[in-house]
């Protein structure tokens, strides 16, 4: 017993018991097992035509196709054919399937194909080849009126005709299967005609008394070119007539800019207007309805990409207006006030295309456009250098409080805009010590090598904010690092690499501390090397109570503030020199033979020869005697090593003791050899 639908799959009539097997409506089959056979053959013959050919048609086209097919078979068949007639059936029906009905169909023989002919091919296409010539002549006699009359008028309204007439045939003749082609020749015609029109327009207006500028001319003739090549991709579903369109858009907008007498660097905020109604166009990536298809489907993807291409015109736009501003030596408000205006745009169309298309993940573009914005108003503000200085504050401040919410709204995408929030509160925070004090280098550079004076030139006021913004950085990159270590002893290593922002922040520290030396006038070198001795005593407490984790990048810092601390002291005289060198020497030597590591082992050598040459012309017998203490030294080291890790006779069998005796005290025989040579 076959099942029946509760309503028709075609036209969705309500179906009641007793009412046969096919729909009274539209005749669709809705016994099961009947429509099972049919949507099997229908399949089957669907797919034959989508594999060879018919993947472009319509619906409508292909109806055409069969009905002008099925004319001409008709019209092959021959007259005398003689048709059996039929025979009566006996007994019940026999069923027959849908594989029975599939291997009938493709068992029948096929009608040889019919030999092409002229008489044939006119007969048939009759209609389509006069109203072709006929498009042609009426287009060739128009575009020769046209060239050869001298009344501007007269010639414009001509054009203005014609061009209405082909699009009107077009768009009627499209209603029609049979006159399809016509409608394609037509609708070409008019499409073509369209630039002809505008410079016709274009040319009566410049010889007329009408004051119109050019600019306005093609704006205008470029939007009735977006609309007209709009309507025919919406009309005729075919989509080359949308990019027309896009590209006709474009123009009109930058029509519009030239006629506001708009300067080169406002083109790119005027392109990106256009991006607020294409986003409209942007299916949303998370929607409670249904999205059905609609008339202007035809559109979206060259609405999509003329989106693209503004966005990405705006950018490069805002990029170059920025270094060109920055080129010169002094630029126009003009300039500054496109830039602002084109960065703060594009941040406010990414505001309305999240908020319309639900896709989360631009968010994350988010915080560095919002730094652009703020950078450029403030450029375009003519902002001092404090103003600078606390908005980027702020700004790395908010960024790192919003990394602390939970940002539900964005649902998947949260961990990722947290990290760039992150990630760019770090890198205005290692920004900020160059703009507070850009000339903090420079000055020392010149108290070292030039002997010029230290001084700061800026005013009080300014060096105490630049210290306490500095100091505030500091302090926000310690709660990024709480925030994912929270200063637990053993870390994993995803972890573990967030300990690396103690580098920074002993840079901010550095940093801070030689504004401090440089404005009240002292020598930097002996107090950033106090700095150093600090540096190597949190390192080695580090390595000693917490982990290694901990430890490596304040090594990293030890050797930063190292390298500072020899640049500095090459304007020392040779005693100060000797006394540095020879203090972080037995310093580094001290810190390694405490902890066992290799790390500080060439630090303490490098200190003890490049003070080899000081010693040698400025402090001999302080040379004499270093070569003679060090063996001595090396002697008092074994001592402790053996008190360390036990003692060790000569004849004892621990091999491994005796090379680590060696291991630690080779380098003070190597000072001792090349200090007594010299």
């Amino acid at each position: 017993m076959f099942g029946y639908s509760s309503y028709c799959d075609c036209c969705r009539l309500e179906i009641a018991q007793g009412m046969g097997n096919d729909c009274p409506r539209c005749g669709y089959p809705i016994d099961s097992a009947k429509e099972e056979a049919f949507l099997r053959i229908s399949l089957h013959d669907l797919g034959r035509v989508a594999s060879y050919g018919g993947a472009h048609m319509s619906i409508v086209q292909l109806i055409d196709h069969y009905q002008h097919r099925l004319a001409y078979l008709s019209k092959q068949a021959s007259p005398t054919m003689v048709v059996p007639p039929a025979q009566a059936q006996h007994g019940p029906d026999t069923h027959v399937t849908a594989p029975e009905a599939s291997a009938a169909l493709h068992t029948q023989p096929f009608s040889p194909q019919p030999v092409f002919s002229f008489k044939t091919f006119f007969a048939d296409q009759s209609i389509n080849i006069v109203a072709s010539l006929g498009a042609f002549l009426i287009l060739i006699g128009s575009l020769s009126f046209i060239a050869t009359t001298s009344d501007l008028l007269f010639a414009c309204l001509v054009l203005l005709a014609v061009h209405a007439i082909f699009g009107g045939v077009g768009a009627i003749t499209y209603r029609f299967p049979s006159l399809r082609i016509v409608s394609i020749v037509y609708t070409a015609i008019f499409a073509l005609q369209v630039p002809l029109v505008g410079f016709s327009v274009y040319r009566f207006v410049v010889d007329s008394s009408f004051h119109l500028s050019a600019s306005l001319l093609v704006a205008l003739a470029a939007g009735y070119a977006t609309l007209a090549y709009s309507a025919l991709s919406i009309y005729q579903r075919f989509k080359p007539f949308g990019y027309l369109a896009a590209a006709a858009l474009i123009v009109t907008d930058l029509a519009l800019a030239t006629t506001l007498h708009l300067a080169v660097w406002w083109w790119p905020p005027m392109l990106l207007l256009l991006a607020f109604p294409l986003q409209l166009f942007v299916r949303r990536a998370v929607s409670l309805i249904p999205q059905t298809s609609s008339v202007i489907d035809v559109l979206r993807e060259p609405a999509q990409v003329l989106l693209g291409v503004c966005v990405v015109a705006g950018a490069v736009g805002a990029s170059l207006t920025t270094l060109y501003s920055l080129s010169i030596s002094s630029s126009a408000s003009d300039l500054r006030f496109s830039m602002a205006g084109t960065t703060v745009v594009l941040a406010i169309w990414l505001g309305f295309f999240v908020w319309y298309t639900r896709r989360y993940a631009f968010v994350q573009i988010a915080p560095y456009l919002g730094t652009a914005c703020l950078l450029a108003v403030c450029y375009a503000l003519y902002a001092s250098r404090p103003v600078y200085v606390v908005a980027l504050m702020l700004l790395a401040a908010l960024a790192c409080g919003l990394a602390r919410l939970d940002l539900l709204i964005f649902s998947k995408q949260a961990n990722a805009i947290k990290r760039h929030l992150e990630i760019l509160a770090l890198l205005l925070i290692g920004a900020l010590p160059l703009v507070a004090a850009p000339e903090l280098f420079p000055r020392l550079i010149t108290h070292v090598y030039l002997q010029q004076p230290l001084s700061m030139q800026m005013p009080p006021l300014e060096i105490v904010l630049a210290v306490i913004i500095l100091l505030l950085c500091c302090a926000l990159t310690l709660s990024i690092l709480t925030r994912h270590t929270g200063w637990r002893k053993m870390l994993p290593a995803a972890e573990a690499r967030w300990c690396g922002l103690l580098l920074l922040c002993g840079f901010l520290l550095n940093y801070t501390l030689a504004i401090v030396l440089v404005t009240l006038n002292i020598v930097p070198v002996w107090t950033i090397a106090g700095f150093l001795v600090l540096c190597l005593a949190l390192a080695v407490c580090a390595r000693r109570f917490l982990s290694a984790s901990w430890a490596a990048p304040l090594d990293g810092l030890v050797i930063g503030v190292f390298v500072e601390t020899l640049l500095l002291g090459f304007g020392l005289d040779a005693h100060s020199s000797i006394l540095l060198l020879l203090s972080l020497a037995i310093l580094f030597y001290g810190a390694a033979l405490y902890q066992r590591r290799w790390l500080l082992i060439p630090l303490a050598l490098l200190c003890s020869f490049i003070a080899l040459p000081h010693l040698f012309f400025s402090a001999a017998p302080t040379l004499l005697v270093l070569a003679v203490l060090l063996p001595l030294i090396y002697v008092g080291a074994q001592h402790i090593l053996d008190y360390r890790f036990g003692s060790v006779t000569p004849d004892s069998p621990d091999q491994q003791v005796r090379r680590r005796m060696f291991t630690w005290g080779w380098p003070l025989l190597l000072v001792s050899v090349v200090y007594g040579l010299s």
